[in-house]
């Protein structure tokens, strides 16, 4: 139906309204039908009928005259300026928004009539409706508008279309300028009724222990929801209209319940099946579908049934959990591996292999187990001290949360292919995880992998230099036994708790670039082709919370080029057996420091730097006597030499302390025992620094 509205407000007395009336009368035939005030509008809200307010309208402008339009959100009135009108109209807005209350009619479609207040044309800029004048007002998603208010010389329209507004909305028009508005054009929405034709036929696919899958032929509906009871089907109560239901196919988060009822929402939508999932096993389902048109407030359901609509299904039952053990070396899906118990105590030849669903499971000592290849779900697994779990290269583990520990390895899980684990579930390494997957990055999946102390979890196919990322993996902190240790083969360490053993024979990279880093346990070089600990303008230090031990490879502590001071601090001894160990680069600029509070054992390799270098310096910061072990076949070369502790330090063994620039005492006193030599060269001559003692 069109409906027009054709004057702004316009006020009305009770004389006016019967001279009107009897004019109208008098003529035999109704012009215009007035709106009466209530004690609840107020003299701005008076209703505004565009056609009795000017001459010579548009006869297409009929809309119904107990529809309102405001100025404003607060019911402001019209202008009752004359200019910028169309048709004669009489009052005007001279806004940019006019509100419109849809009192007897609901809108599919609305065209606005009126010309700009300036020489611009005017546009829709946003069209929004809300419950009541002054309320929230939301945008209508969706709507198209074509044309434009015409300029101040020529009226014009606005066509608004691809709207549902329904009946007693306030609808906010706003455009890109002011307008003067005429009149309306309304047409309301085809009204929603209920489907005729009722879904049938349901039939249940894929049926397992915990889901199924459901289909139906569906009915004349545009769309359906489908509600679900568990055990009995009880006496459902149906879908109220104009009510949107909240559907959920996981049974274990449920959808909205109709009532009380105890059916739930799985399905809502325009398809013919659901999977639904989180059942229970051995439990009976009863599931019935309603067809239904229309959308929010506009809703419309068939509540009628039909055949097989309602009907039920039954889960399968679960399967008899057994505990496993591994009898001998073998694949994990060949029963010949297995041994199984239904108490734990007798065992006999399996004829299964083990699942999550199990009880647990457990790989035993000398036995090496391999996932070849898909994917397997594990729960309560324990992989003994020297027993083996193997993922080769495209099978996947995955850990299930269960009762008690999920995952624990006390021997080796070998890990080539892919690692998962469920929310909230527990892996412990508390022997060794060795990934050989080329990647700088693991992730435990969404559960929490601990590498308990002394676990190690060691990296043997990282191929490039990277520093070691890992997602919800912790190691524990601890010094040596007491922590967690991250053996490295390939990449980068970075801050890390625990211990951290380097064992890179064919790379090396620059380290610890972050500004402050920290070992809390031992530290151990084993080979390296050659790494520094950053060459950049920002210092670096590193902290080892146990022992420095450098076997081989090279270390400095200062890379080429650094324009700040880098350093290194251990805490425990310092041990040199092998490799260089360097506190600045081979070339200037660099300057590194090392830093020992316990005793330096120096044994083997190179130790301090190049003669030819002027800057690197060792110091004695400890708070006990420490003891330099001058053993090496190398003498120890340093550029500086600082002792700075109250109970003072000694130098022993068969060689000597060589140093090329200073040698300060700040606290305490050196013990040299004949070894500490004062180096001349082409640069510089060496010296014992004013005041030390």
């Amino acid at each position: 139906m069109k409906k027009v509205l054709h004057s702004f407000n316009h006020f009305v007395s009770e004389k006016n309204l019967e001279k009107i009336q009897r004019k109208i009368f008098s003529k035999f035939f109704l012009l215009f039908a007035l709106l009466t005030f209530t004690s609840s509008i107020t003299i701005g809200q008076t209703a505004m009928r565009f056609a009795a307010n000017f001459t010579g309208s548009p006869a297409s402008y009929t809309f119904t005259s107990t529809d309102i339009a405001y100025a404003d959100a607060s019911g402001g009135t019209m202008s009752t300026s004359g200019s910028n009108l169309c048709s004669g109209a009489l009052r005007r807005t001279q806004r940019s928004n006019i509100i419109l209350n849809l009192v007897s009619t609901s809108a599919s479609s609305i065209t606005i009539h009126g010309m700009s207040s300036g020489s611009s044309l005017r546009s829709l800029s946003n069209l929004e409706t809300s419950s009541t004048i002054n309320g929230t007002y939301v945008s209508v998603v969706g709507h198209s508008s074509t044309s434009s208010i015409n300029s101040s010389s020529n009226c014009g329209t606005l066509v608004i279309s691809n709207i549902s507004i329904p009946m007693g909305s306030f609808v906010r028009f706003t455009f890109s300028g002011n307008v003067s508005i005429s009149g309306f054009d309304v047409t309301s929405l085809t009204p929603i009724v209920a489907p005729t034709i009722q879904a049938s036929n349901l039939v249940f696919t894929n049926l397992g222990q915990i889901s199924f899958t459901t289909s139906w032929t569906n009915g004349d509906g545009t769309r359906r929801a489908v509600f679900m009871r568990e055990v009995a089907q009880g006496t459902i109560t149906n879908p109220t209209d104009g009510v949107s239901y909240t559907a959920s196919s996981d049974w274990g988060v449920k959808g909205t319940q109709l009532g009380t009822s105890g059916y739930y929402c799985v399905y809502d939508g325009t398809g013919s099946s659901v999977d639904i999932s989180g059942l229970s096993s051995s439990t009976t389902y009863w599931l019935q579908v309603f067809e239904y048109n229309g959308t929010g407030g506009g809703t419309k359901y068939l509540t009628t049934t039909a055949t097989n609509n309602p009907r039920s299904e039954t889960t399968s039952a679960a399967p008899v959990a057994y505990f496993y053990q591994s009898k001998q070396t073998g694949n994990w899906g060949d029963a010949s591996s297995w041994s199984q118990s239904s108490d734990g105590n007798i065992w006999i030849d399996a004829v299964g292999t083990p699942s999550f669903s199990d009880n647990s499971i457990n790989i035993l000592a000398n036995h090496d187990i391999t996932i070849h290849s898909g994917s397997i779900s594990v729960d309560e697994l324990t992989v003994a001290s020297n027993a083996k779990l193997i993922v080769a290269s495209g099978a996947t583990l995955s850990v299930v949360n269960g009762t008690g520990s999920d995952l624990v390895v006390n021997g080796t899980l070998e890990l080539s292919g892919s690692f998962a684990s469920a929310a909230s579930s527990a892996i412990s390494i508390n022997g060794t995880l060795e990934n050989k997957v080329n990647s700088a990055s693991f992730s435990a999946g969404s559960g929490s992998m601990t590498i308990a102390a002394g676990g190690t979890y060691r990296v043997n196919g990282y191929t490039a230099n990277a520093v070691l990322t890992f997602t919800n993996v912790s190691f524990t902190s601890g010094i040596g036994a007491l922590g967690a240790t991250l053996y490295i083969a390939s990449g980068a360490p970075a801050a890390q708790n625990g211990n951290v053993i380097w064992n890179t024979p064919t790379s090396g990279n620059s380290i610890f670039n972050s500004a402050s880093n920290s070992i809390t346990g031992h530290f151990t070089i084993v080979a390296t082709t050659g790494i520094n600990n950053g060459a950049g303008g920002s210092g670096r230090t590193v902290t080892v919370g146990g022992n420095m031990y450098m076997e081989g490879g090279i270390y400095h502590v200062s890379g080429a080029g650094a324009t700040v001071l880098n350093s290194m601090t251990v805490n425990g001894n310092l041990y040199v057996s092998g490799g260089t160990l360097f506190a600045s680069a081979t070339t200037a600029p660099g300057s590194g420091s090392i830093n020992v509070l316990g005793n330096v054992e120096y044994t083997g390799g190179l130790l301090g730097g190049l003669s030819t270098v002027t800057s690197g310096t060792i110091q004695l910061i400890g708070t006990t006597p420490q003891t330099v072990n001058l053993s090496s076949i190398n003498p120890l070369t340093i550029a500086n030499f600082t002792v700075n502790n109250a109970l003072g330090a000694t130098l022993s063994g068969t060689n000597s302390l060589d140093i090329f620039r200073t040698v300060t005492i700040t606290a305490g006193t050196l013990n040299t025992g004949d070894k500490l030599v004062l180096k001349s060269t082409a640069s510089g001559t060496a010296r014992i620094a004013a005041g030390t003692g």
